[in-house]
Order: structure tokens, then C-alpha cells, then sequence
């Protein structure tokens, strides 16, 4: 072996694909001298292996003994140019849902793809589609632009209405469109700059005593939002991941036009509106840090620091507010202790796997608002309350079953809220969400 020359090389072929795909494949190695050995196109090539225009790479070192040097030769199988995907949720509560997918990538000198989902539920419906282009090269970037519907119908997944005093009566409606371009750094890392503009509203009771026919409050939120991250995921599982880390920070700014239309159970009738301006950094840290034996540790923090100010009116001006919603089923109901314009949120996860494909999940969680919205009564406005109020609690524990069709799981969840603090939930597949302009 000692004989053998070195394993380097100064020429890469690539094979099974066209021409344009081999030049968009030797951009996104980005190979030149620099690169003369394995260990320097390392990351390069798990990156490209990475990409989903691409299925499998076969490498071979052949070696030309007339150069007394070895050519890289690339065998590359592309990935079907269709992708169907059907999914869903199965749940004891009221967010069973359905999911269908439907992509189109094709790889010429730019990647692209071209996608379309749908949700379906009584909680949840949404649809999405997607354009996004790669452009490969030394400083790899990309480009997308999205559009989206989605609705969600907290009134349909409440379980407690005439016992519990927070309004039940809560539907969001959020249309928009992004277009976002950045920089790839690596596989599991970019930088990325923004704008997303649409409408997001509210129809809500303030309260449960409401007739047939009354007639709920309106809030709706027309806005422009400039954002610029960074972003870091290396998690193992898109739900319910046991390994991996997924990190960000963003900052975005919001701007538009509040307009407030009341119900009939309001004393005020009268249609208002406002200018809205803020902005608000967010951080978040999710990161399984240490695994011993059949245990996994984890740690997730989560701030929000924002000059968002208060609307006229406490339901409004709560629902508007971030929400740390560290477990699943916290997406799913209304929870005005975990809301507020500037939170620090933080827990410890602890996972024992006995067998590959079970984890039994505890979690705990503690949200720390830097003010809580209070409210003043129904025809009042709201104000804010004292600097670091007592904190809210969350805890969790579960356990799951991934199975080839998805996890299956059974959860005891306890909430801070005033009535039904435990509750109680199973759920084959995933509960996942598009993601919305405000997340």
C-alpha cells in the first residue's frame, strides 16, 4: 500500500446525466485546485449528496497512469422528477387532518422545484404552493417565492366552552405571499433575506355569552414584513425528533393597517382602524446536547423582543401576540397564559428509548412574559401589567411508537389556564402545520 500513489486528483467526470446537469453539478462542487484530495471536497460532496434533485452518487478514483494521477468519476442517478406525498394526523381530539403533496424538481445549469400542498381538517385547513431556484456556484444562493391560505378554527377544538371563561369562539384566517432569497451555508445552514405581505384576521366572542344571532368581532391585520436569519437544522425527524439541533434568529418588521369591526355584543359600534409598526427579534434553540446509555438530553430556549403595542380591545390584542407553544398540542388551543409581546421561554427534555423505535418523552418547560397583557373588561382597552409577573408552567410527558407510517403517540400534557389544566391526547402521524408569517 505504501506503493500506491496518493489519492488525489485534479479532474472530476460526471456520468448519467446531460450536459447542462453536469455543469450544474461540477458548480455546486465548486471544484478547482484547491481541491486535490477527498478530505478538501468532503463537505462539498455531502452537500451535493444533500440536494433532493439528487438521488445517489456512485464515486470511483480512476487512476491514468499517464498523468501518474487519479480522475474523480461521478456516477449520478437524478431523483424522480414527480414526488407525491400523502400524510396526516389521526387524533382523540378534534385536529385529525389530512395532508396531499405534490412537487416537481428538474435540474438543468439552476435547480428548481415546484410544489403544491393541501391541508384538510376541522382544526386546520391550508393550501400552499412554491417556486424555489437554485443557483449553484462558489456562493450558492437561492430563491423562493410562496404563497398561502390557511384557517384555523380554535373554536371547533375546544373542549371545555360554557366551564372555562377564556373566549372559545376564535377562528384565524391568514392569506399572504413571501419572497425570500439567501445563502446556502453547507447542508443544514443559510442566511436568508424577505418580504412576505397579505392579511391576517380574527373573528372571536370576547366572551362565551353569545346568541345565534350575534354577530362576532373582526380584527384584520393588512401588512408588509421585510425579515432577515439565519437558520440551523440538523434534526433527525421532521416531528417529534430525538437527535439533531435546530437553531435560528430572525429579525423582521412589520407594517400595515389594523382594522377593528365590532360585534353585536360590543357597546361600541363603530368601525376603527390604526397604523401598526414593530418590529420583533427572535431567537430560538432546540438542542438534544448529550445522550447517555438509552438517554437523550434536551434543551430548548425561546425569546421574543418586540415594541408590538396593544390593540383596543384584550382578545384581539392577545391573539396578536407570539406564543411560546414548545409542545405540539399547544398549537392546536388558546392559551392566553403563553402569550405575550416579549417573552424568554425555556425547558429540559429527557428521552429513554428501550427499544429502537419507542421514546418515552418528559418535558419541562417554564414562560416568563416581561409584561402580560391585562384585561380591563369587554368595552375597555387593554393595558399591560407589571415587569416579570409569576411564570406559566409546562409539562409533558409522552410516548411514541415511530412506526414506517409515522409516530404514534400518547401524551398527558399540563397547561397553565384556568380550567382543564391536564389534558390528554393520542395521535398517529404528524401534526405539523405550514408555517405562518407570524411564527
Amino acid at each position: 500500500r505504501e506503493r500506491l500513489p496518493d489519492l488525489k486528483f485534479d479532474t472530476i467526470i460526471v456520468k448519467g446525466v446531460k450536459p447542462s446537469q453536469s455543469v450544474y453539478i461540477n458548480r455546486k462542487l465548486n471544484f478547482n485546485k484547491k481541491y486535490s484530495d477527498l478530505q478538501g471536497l468532503k463537505s462539498t460532496y455531502f452537500d451535493l449528496l444533500a440536494d433532493d434533485k439528487i438521488s445517489y452518487i456512485n464515486p470511483q478514483l480512476v487512476f491514468d497512469s499517464s498523468r501518474q494521477q487519479f480522475n474523480l468519476v461521478l456516477d449520478v442517478t437524478l431523483s424522480k422528477p414527480f414526488l407525491a406525498e400523502v400524510g396526516g394526523n389521526i387524533s382523540s381530539s378534534a385536529t385529525n387532518q389530512a395532508f396531499v403533496g405534490l412537487t416537481y424538481r428538474k435540474l438543468s445549469r439552476i435547480g428548481s422545484r415546484y410544489g403544491v400542498n393541501a391541508y384538510f381538517g376541522r382544526f386546520y385547513s391550508s393550501v400552499q404552493g412554491e417556486v424555489r431556484y437554485d443557483l449553484p456556484g462558489a456562493q450558492p444562493i437561492f430563491g423562493l417565492v410562496r404563497a398561502q391560505l390557511a384557517r384555523k378554527d380554535y373554536f371547533k377544538n375546544a373542549t371545555y366552552f360554557f366551564e372555562d371563561p377564556t373566549p372559545a369562539f376564535i377562528i384565524e384566517n391568514e392569506s399572504g405571499i413571501a419572497i425570500e432569497m439567501g445563502h446556502n451555508l453547507g447542508s443544514k445552514t443559510k442566511a436568508a433575506i424577505g418580504m412576505a405581505g397579505g392579511r391576517r384576521s380574527f373573528d372571536y366572542y370576547q366572551t362565551n355569552n353569545f346568541g345565534r344571532n350575534d354577530t362576532a368581532d373582526i380584527s384584520q391585520l393588512d401588512f408588509i414584513k421585510p425579515q432577515v436569519g439565519i437558520y440551523y437544522n440538523s434534526l433527525n425527524k421532521k416531528y417529534l425528533a430525538n437527535a439533531g439541533m435546530h437553531w435560528f434568529i430572525e429579525l423582521a418588521f412589520f407594517e400595515g393597517k389594523q382594522k377593528n369591526i365590532p360585534g353585536s355584543n360590543l357597546v361600541k359600534s363603530l368601525i376603527s382602524s390604526q397604523n401598526q409598526a414593530f418590529y420583533r427579534l427572535k431567537f430560538h434553540y432546540d438542542n438534544f446536547f448529550a445522550k447517555t446509555g438509552r438517554f437523550t438530553y434536551g434543551l430548548l430556549v425561546e425569546a421574543i423582543l418586540s415594541d408590538q403595542q396593544l390593540q383596543n380591545n384584550f382578545t384581539s390584542s392577545v391573539l396578536s401576540a407570539p406564543v411560546f407553544e414548545p409542545v405540539s398540542e399547544m398549537k392546536t388551543i388558546f392559551l392566553e397564559s403563553y402569550r405575550a409581546y416579549n417573552y424568554l421561554g425555556a425547558g429540559l427534555k429527557v428521552i429513554y428509548s428501550p427499544l429502537r423505535n419507542v421514546d418515552f418523552r418528559v418535558e419541562s418547560y417554564l414562560f416568563q412574559p416581561y409584561q402580560r397583557i391585562v384585561n380591563q373588561g369587554i368595552n375597555e382597552i387593554p393595558d399591560l401589567g407589571v415587569s416579570f409577573p409569576p411564570m406559566s408552567f409546562v409539562f409533558s410527558g409522552r410516548a411514541v411508537l415511530h412506526t414506517p407510517l409515522g409516530p404514534l403517540s400518547a401524551a398527558l400534557n399540563y397547561y397553565d389556564r384556568e380550567n382543564n389544566k391536564f389534558m390528554f391526547a393520542i395521535n398517529f402521524g404528524y401534526l405539523l402545520f405550514n408555517r405562518s408569517n407570524f411564527d
